[in-house]
C-alpha cells in the first residue's frame, strides 16, 4: 500500500509539472491524472433522442497518464465469444460484432480550459489515427464527464456523454 502512496504522489508531483502547477486549470488538469472505469455512455442526436451506444453496462478504462500520455478502450460488455476460440479464425460475423462493440485509442492529452483535447496515435478506427479529438470536461462530484462535439456515426450525428469514475 505504501509503495502505491509513493507512486501516486510522485505522477501528482509530475501532472503538476507538466501543467505548469498553479492555478484552476493545473488543479483540473492533476485531477485528471491516473484511471477511470465507465460508467455510463449515452448519445443524443439532433432530435433528442438517447441511447446507450453499447448497452446498459457498458466497460472502459480512461487513463491519463501525468507524463501526458493517455489511452482510451471501450467494450460492449455482452459481445459474443468466437466459436473457433481462436483470434484469428473468427467468422466474417464474428469479427465485425467483435470490431463494431470495442473501440479504442491511445496518444497524449493537453488540457486547456475546460476542454481536453487527445492526440490520437493510433486508433482502432483507422481515419482517427493522426486526428486531435476534443472533449468537454466536466466534473459531477469526484466523476468525469466527458463530452464529445456532435460525431457521425452510423449515419447519425449525435453528442455523446461518458461517465467515468476514478478506479482502484
Amino acid at each position: 500500500m505504501r509503495a502505491r502512496r509513493i507512486a501516486v504522489c510522485l505522477g501528482l508531483a509530475a501532472a503538476a509539472l507538466l501543467v505548469g502547477g498553479a492555478g484552476a486549470e493545473g488543479d483540473d488538469a492533476r485531477r485528471l491524472v491516473g484511471s477511470w472505469r465507465l460508467v455510463e455512455w449515452t448519445a443524443v442526436d439532433g432530435d433528442g433522442v438517447t441511447v446507450r451506444p453499447y448497452g446498459d453496462a457498458p466497460q472502459g478504462r480512461l487513463t491519463y497518464g501525468a507524463d501526458g500520455s493517455m489511452s482510451l478502450l471501450l467494450f460492449r460488455a455482452d459481445r459474443p465469444a468466437f466459436e473457433s476460440g481462436d483470434p484469428r479464425r473468427g467468422s466474417d460475423g464474428e469479427v465485425r460484432e467483435a470490431f463494431e462493440g470495442s473501440f479504442t485509442y491511445f496518444g497524449s492529452w493537453e488540457l486547456e480550459g475546460d476542454r481536453v483535447r487527445h492526440a490520437i496515435e493510433a486508433c482502432s478506427f483507422p481515419n482517427w489515427t493522426g486526428t486531435v479529438q476534443e472533449r468537454l470536461v466536466r466534473w459531477r462530484g469526484d466523476r468525469l464527464v466527458l463530452e464529445s462535439p456532435p460525431v457521425t456515426s452510423g449515419g447519425e450525428s449525435k453528442v455523446h456523454t461518458l461517465l467515468w469514475e476514478r478506479a482502484e
